[in-house]
């Protein structure tokens, strides 16, 4: 499904990716609880406990932030995420260490 918008007096098709990242983008998570994570396409999904949503980002790959690693490889049951609202990086405590993604 695409969503259009008139820009400049054109009509611009924004694809769904663009619309769930801009979602995502304006969340706010503050120590929220993983429930679970799962690879979507293209992408890492997680729910927090408590809450109805299921998160979807991109994340991109980065030796230093987060070893290369995925984010749903990564992510388990109980671990901590931290995302502040209209941020561009979401930050993952697992097990003592803290992975950083940015999408």
């Amino acid at each position: 499904m695409l969503f259009t918008i008139i820009l400049w007096g054109r009509f611009v098709t924004i694809p769904n990716q663009i619309k769930r990242d801009n979602l995502f983008y304006k969340s706010e998570i503050n120590n929220g609880i993983i429930k679970y994570a799962e690879p979507g396409k293209g992408t890492s999904r997680f729910k927090i406990e408590g809450r109805d949503t299921v998160y979807e980002f991109q994340p991109k790959m980065h030796a230093i932030l987060n070893g290369e690693r995925s984010f749903y490889s990564v992510a388990e049951p109980g671990d901590t995420v931290i995302k502040h609202a209209y941020s561009d990086t979401l930050t993952l405590i697992h097990k003592r260490s803290k992975y950083q993604y940015l999408y």
